[in-house]
């Protein structure tokens, strides 16, 4: 009797443990699907939050251009100072390129000129000398005309050179006092 309570006990025991093992297999499954269906909701949030990034970021750059665009199609409106200034520059940049080219094609035409003055001085003296030796030896004086030489060709083009300087500099001048007046006159008014 005894040994047969103790082998139905030992039964149900085991029926007992079979149950439960039975019953948490199933529950650490459906963890483990719960865990995978979190991992891919985060996965699909993830991607979702990139793209509405990546989306505003295009249309950041997009309204970037767009106010560029506008800028560059808006009519630049110069104050009278503004404009002065601008032609003040324009003038500096006129006196620069004149400074650093100082009448160049005046400088080859005048080395020709010279070259051939000095050619011609020295055509002209050997035929003096030549024409004044049977005239000294008849006793009558020869007086040869000295032709203009380089040196006055030289001195005719540096003063051709510093009158348009001066005109410049005059120019430069009465611009900067223009725009010297507009300034003082918008100060005048904004202090009103």
């Amino acid at each position: 009797m005894h040994a047969a309570a103790a082998a139905a006990a030992a039964a149900a025991a085991s029926a007992t443990a079979e149950a439960a093992a039975a019953g948490t297999a199933p529950d650490a499954a459906r963890e483990q699907q719960l865990q995978q269906l979190r991992q891919l909701q985060k996965g699909q949030q993830l991607q979702q939050l990139q793209q509405q990034q990546q989306r505003q970021q295009l249309q950041q750059q997009l309204q970037q251009q767009q106010l560029q665009q506008q800028q560059l199609q808006q009519p630049i409106h110069l104050t009278e100072a503004g404009r002065f200034a601008l032609c003040f520059f324009c003038l500096q940049q006129q006196q620069t390129a004149i400074n650093r080219n100082p009448c160049s094609s005046s400088n080859s035409s005048s080395s020709s000129s010279s070259s051939n003055s000095s050619s011609n001085s020295s055509s002209n003296s050997s035929s003096s000398s030549n024409s004044s030796r049977p005239l000294a030896a008849a006793g009558i004086p020869q007086t040869a005309a000295r032709a203009p030489g380089a040196e006055e060709l030289l001195q005719q083009q540096q003063q051709q050179h510093n009158s348009s300087s001066n005109i410049t500099a005059a120019a430069v001048a009465t611009a900067q006092t223009a725009a010297a007046a507009a300034t003082k006159q918008q100060e005048q008014q904004s202090n009103g």
